[in-house]
């Protein structure tokens, strides 16, 4: 099985994201949607975005530069959670975080060291 990066994102925001990500020529064809599990205290399914990231580090520079990068230019407060393919969970939002793309390369590449 691939390893994968799931990525849940706030509000009606997950279909630009989505689309970002495939306008990025490495990640074309590895960016799909599922339902993830509901938090214990949320009714119904989380629906996340699922990159295959496979297990090399270059992989998960263009993830993390690209997602950054799409934080940037969002206008609207936007939070999303990251869950790295060895399942380490960050939460980011675009207004409050100092250097998001460190951030997001360290959930991401922390399963690679292997």
């Amino acid at each position: 099985m691939t390893p994968s990066v799931r990525i849940a994102v706030d509000g009606d925001e997950m279909p630009l994201l989505r689309e970002w990500l495939n306008a990025e020529p490495e990640l074309r064809g590895r960016v799909m949607v599922a339902g993830g599990e509901a938090a214990p205290d949320e009714m119904g399914v989380v629906t996340e975005l699922v990159v295959a990231v496979g297990a090399a580090v270059p992989m998960a520079s263009v993830l993390a530069r690209t997602v950054t990068t799409w934080l940037v230019q969002r206008r609207s407060d936007v939070t999303l959670t990251i869950t790295g393919a060895d399942g380490k969970k960050i939460t980011v939002n675009a207004k409050r975080v100092k250097d998001a793309e460190a951030l997001i390369r360290d959930v991401l590449e922390s399963g690679d060291a292997s």
